[in-house]
């Protein structure tokens, strides 16, 4: 490595270079390492790569239990925002399907007997009613 006014203490290089310079600025600047700066370098990289791999194992692990922590709440808000968008609540049981053939509805009940839903008769559910008003006049192939 070359150095400027080497004979000199490090007080008067100092003292000269800063009378002879044209300009005197503190910037960064880049100087080449020696291969036993980068010896031990390279064993600091290694050794603050198994630090951060270790941290990042704890940090996984972290939001593992923060998701675990969180994950019954955040299920629970999101059936509560379906019933509050829909404002209808999802149960489990046994409901009955009755047809009202007078209003052309199927009407459904759950065990307690209170209304659930009602809709209209779909064409097959209606063919079941039309087998009570046929006339008995009327020849439908079965008799002769």
């Amino acid at each position: 490595m070359q150095k400027f006014a080497p004979t000199l203490s490090d007080h008067e290089r100092i003292q000269v270079m800063q009378d002879t310079a044209e300009k005197v600025e503190e910037t960064e600047y880049l100087v080449p390492l020696t291969q036993e700066d980068l010896d031990i370098k390279r064993e600091q990289f290694t050794d603050n790569s198994i630090w951060l791999g270790n941290e990042n194992v704890k940090i996984k692990e972290a939001v593992s239990l923060h998701k675990d922590s969180i994950k019954p709440k955040a299920t629970e808000n999101a059936k509560l925002l379906q019933e509050i968008t829909t404002k209808q609540e999802v149960k489990t049981g046994i409901i009955y399907h009755i047809a009202d053939y007078d209003n052309s509805l199927m009407v459904t009940y759950d065990q307690q007997g209170d209304f659930v839903s009602s809709r209209r008769l779909r064409p097959d559910e209606k063919k079941g009613q039309s087998k009570l008003f046929i006339p008995s006049n009327i020849k439908t192939g079965t008799h002769n």
